[in-house]
């Protein structure tokens, strides 16, 4: 099972996870294996570093086993990774930690496209419910472009525009106008 530890607990040849970046709300991992984990001597320590002498700072040097690249940090005394277990899921492509940044990069891309298909196009916001939608055949198929529909909006007025010809798009508007304005006089 994966847990976390403080650095200064690590050993040589353990596997752990290793922020590398950051993509969306997603963290991108590295697979590193720790090489040597050593206190800051007392001679490199600055004056921030004295508040806990039970947890001094720590160098901390690690290899990436697909790249073999070494990698040297200094560690602040409160900082934790995530130890892994040898079998741990590792990228065929890349050895980085499953899933690994082309992975992300997919999967942020993904949530990207679902969030600007549920957008307004003139606000770029997926909330409120009073939304009206204008389909338009494309060569790659049917584009669907989204508006809010409150009174006095800026997105109401660019709806109004698209559909200005369509004589049941505007009717359905004003329907839903009166359903609203019924719902707002039952609730007071």
């Amino acid at each position: 099972m994966n847990d976390y530890a403080h650095v200064s607990e690590l050993r040589p040849g353990q596997l752990l996870s290793w922020e590398v970046e950051r993509i969306g709300v997603h963290s991108v991992h590295a697979v590193m294996r720790v090489v040597d984990v050593r206190p800051v001597p007392d001679t490199d320590l600055g004056d921030g570093d004295r508040g806990d002498p039970h947890r001094p700072p720590h160098y901390l040097q690690v290899i990436d086993p697909a790249t073999g690249k070494r990698s040297h940090y200094r560690c602040r005394p409160s900082a934790r990774v995530l130890l892994l277990e040898t079998h741990h899921p590792k990228c065929a492509e890349c050895g980085g930690l499953w899933p690994c940044r082309d992975n992300l990069i997919e999967i942020h891309l993904a949530q990207a496209a679902q969030r600007m298909d549920r957008e307004c196009v003139v606000c770029h916001r997926a909330d409120g419910w009073r939304v009206a939608e204008v389909r338009t055949e494309t060569p790659d198929g049917v584009a669907v472009a989204r508006y809010h529909t409150r009174k006095g909006s800026r997105c109401r007025a660019e709806y109004i525009r698209a559909v200005s010809g369509d004589l049941v798009a505007l009717a359905a508007l004003r329907r839903e106008d009166a359903q609203y304005a019924a719902v707002l006089r039952r609730a007071r």
